[in-house]
């Protein structure tokens, strides 16, 4: 079956709808599709995460759960861009970092993770701690901030480069 250009549209608006059925229905059409990738806007988790779209997020993971460290142009995951859109997408952060806790430390081609792009930086890490204590405890000693508490204006002054530790985590899930 060819797979064009319509294909992608309707997965994009069953995404923007929050359709799950649509996206269960257009992933067994064409199972290639899932990840939607455009070089600009990422994957249709990118989508759904900039839309707060939580039920069609949910279906696309438990299609393709690697969907979580899917990178955009500008190298942002999903959960950066979850992080970014702010207080509304609470229940976006929560999904991701319970699919995925390890996707935190991603960095972009900035350099930045996901709390580095947050808009609530205090919120984010409250959730972060919430839905991931162990993984948000390690996120925290690896940045050198022993509170629970990151400084929005700090964590962009005393951003780690990437080590060898860091690395080790997210490698092979």
């Amino acid at each position: 079956m060819q797979i064009d250009d319509t294909h992608s549209h309707q997965l994009r608006r069953a995404v923007i709808h929050d359709d799950s059925e649509k996206i269960k229905n257009l992933l067994q059409i064409a199972p290639q599709r899932k990840s939607w990738s455009s070089d600009v806007n990422g994957s249709a988790l990118h989508l759904a995460a900039w839309w707060d779209k939580t039920k069609a997020a949910q279906t696309l993971l438990d299609t393709t759960p690697e969907l979580t460290r899917s990178q955009n142009r500008r190298g942002d995951t999903p959960l950066h861009v979850a992080a970014f859109v702010g207080p509304s997408a609470e229940n976006m952060l929560r999904l991701l970092l319970e699919r995925d806790p390890k996707a935190a430390f991603i960095r972009n081609s900035m350099g930045h993770t996901f709390l580095d792009e947050a808009r609530d930086v205090g919120a984010a890490m409250q959730i972060f701690n919430e839905t991931a204590p162990r993984t948000a405890s390690i996120y925290r000693k690896l940045r050198g901030t022993p509170t629970a508490e990151i400084d929005p204006v700090d964590s962009w002054s005393k951003r780690p480069s990437v080590s060898a530790t860091q690395s080790q985590l997210y490698v092979g899930r």
